[in-house]
């Protein structure tokens, strides 16, 4: 009967440590990652703002944000994902659009 009661304590409380710290560590995870990337380029005058993807994604990108609203994952080694990001990124501050992830 102790060794019964005792098993099913260990085991809650194992379960109960697992549930807690997947629960912890999912909170921790990325907002967004890309599984893929656009395959046609943006223009500039397409996007309007970006933002990198978390190092925890398994595949790094960047995220667009065009000026119809969408959101849209590209390639970071792709030269016109660099030729936006520099663009984007010599605006002034005030016209800037903030991407929330």
């Amino acid at each position: 009967m102790f060794t019964s009661r005792l098993f099913w304590t260990v085991a809650v409380v194992v379960l109960s440590t697992a549930l807690v710290t997947e629960g912890l560590r999912m909170t921790n995870g990325p907002k967004k990652c890309c599984f893929s990337f656009v395959k046609k380029s943006l223009s500039k005058s397409q996007v309007v703002s970006y933002k990198q993807t978390s190092q925890q994604c398994s595949k790094q990108g960047v995220i667009f944000l065009t000026r119809r609203g969408f959101q849209v994952c590209a390639d970071p080694a792709a030269a016109w994902v660099k030729t936006n990001i520099e663009f984007l990124d010599s605006l002034p501050k005030t016209s800037k659009t903030v991407m929330k992830l």
